[in-house]
């Protein structure tokens, strides 16, 4: 007993350990990485729309591009604001904060929303280290993307459904398609839940919908049409790869896992991926498959930095993906082994039962 004692408690101080670790390491290359540029990176657009939204400005407007290519040092200012309009509106109470605030703020929310999808998972706790090992969070934390939140929000609604909040769902349906490549499965298994368990949560999907998109025609009427735009301009300037194959190999092997590690590998895998923070999705799958495997597989995804290899699709696939199905093809295996051990044990007591009664009917 004693000895059980011990190890649990030199576990827990190992663990906490490589948690501060961990936690260091994050800052160091979060500080030696970080684009010193004041204005949030990926997220000072929707900062800056959210200002023109309260301002009255045209945030799709040429003035506000012109300022992008002034302010904004990235390969595509010219690009302009890429996100429907009910984002930045549904996104204003960060545009009240001074830039810096915001910046802070859109990362905690971001971050830890995203960070308790490990809480799907029942044995959690052996967890506590994947949010820090999966470098594609890191990514998205780094850039300030809005794909930090709308997964944040993704992993909301699946709690929300757990626990039947349907106004939350409800939210979480209006906000979802406003970042289509990172919700829009999320928000379609929303309606699904809400049409065959709760059909209340339609109705707050439709009033906040109401709220949030609508809004958006009285502030903007032509925001529909600006927006394309600016989203073919984007195509035209940014590239970006396709992992379709590995995503058809990675949801077969992932087949057996919950059903919410599906719209992970349908939204990291089948959309184009401009860079590793498109797959912070597929943080879901590693939740699934638990345990120290999920740690220790997810910590791969850190070599192309830790290499300092080149920033490409084939290192990606290399360190994120193929890890992933690896692991998840040993997890499957793993579960089948058990689940034959499992058969063989009640075969073994049932034969058990029938000799024991057996003899003591002869005797």
């Amino acid at each position: 007993m004693l000895d059980t004692i011990r190890s649990i408690k030199t576990t827990t101080w190992l663990e906490m350990g490589l948690f501060l670790a961990l936690s260091i390491g994050w800052v160091v290359a979060y500080i030696s990485m970080d684009p010193i540029d004041g204005i949030g990176t990926d997220y000072y657009p929707t900062y800056r729309a959210g200002k023109a939204i309260l301002d009255g400005q045209n945030p799709y407007g040429p003035e506000i591009i012109a300022e992008f290519i002034a302010t904004w040092k990235v390969p595509y200012p010219a690009v302009g604001y890429v996100y429907p309009l009910p984002l930045a509106f549904s996104m204003l109470p960060f545009s009240l904060l001074p830039l810096t605030g915001a910046i802070v703020a859109w990362i905690l929310v971001g971050g830890l929303g995203s960070s308790a999808a490990i809480g799907l998972n029942p044995n959690w706790r052996q967890l506590v280290l994947l949010p820090l090992c999966f470098m594609p969070l890191f990514n998205a934390v780094l850039l300030k993307q809005v794909t930090l939140v709308w997964f944040a929000i993704a992993v909301l609604l699946l709690f929300s459904m757990q626990t039947e909040r349907t106004w939350l769902v409800g939210i979480c349906i209006a906000l979802l398609p406003m970042k289509p490549q990172v919700g829009f499965c999320f928000m379609l298994a929303g309606v699904l839940w809400a049409w065959q368990c709760n059909r209340r949560a339609l109705l707050w999907a439709a009033a906040w919908s109401l709220v949030l998109w609508g809004s958006c025609f009285l502030i903007q009427p032509t925001w529909v049409s600006d927006w394309l735009a600016s989203v073919m301009r984007y195509n035209h300037i940014v590239y970006t790869a396709h992992l379709w194959p590995w995503g058809v190999l990675l949801l077969i092997v992932s087949w057996h896992l919950p059903w919410y590690t599906r719209l992970g590998v349908l939204h990291s895998l089948f959309i184009p991926i401009p860079d590793s923070y498109a797959l912070l999705p597929l943080l879901l799958v590693w939740v699934a498959i638990g345990g120290r495997l999920a740690v220790v597989g997810s910590a791969f995804s850190w070599l192309g930095i830790v290499l300092g290899l080149p920033n490409t699709a084939l290192v990606l696939i290399g360190t994120t993906i193929i890890p992933l199905i690896l692991c998840s093809t040993w997890h499957w295996r793993e579960q089948q082994r058990h689940k034959r051990e499992r058969q063989d044990n009640d075969h073994a007591a049932h034969h058990h039962w029938f000799d024991r009664d057996a003899g003591a009917f002869w005797h």
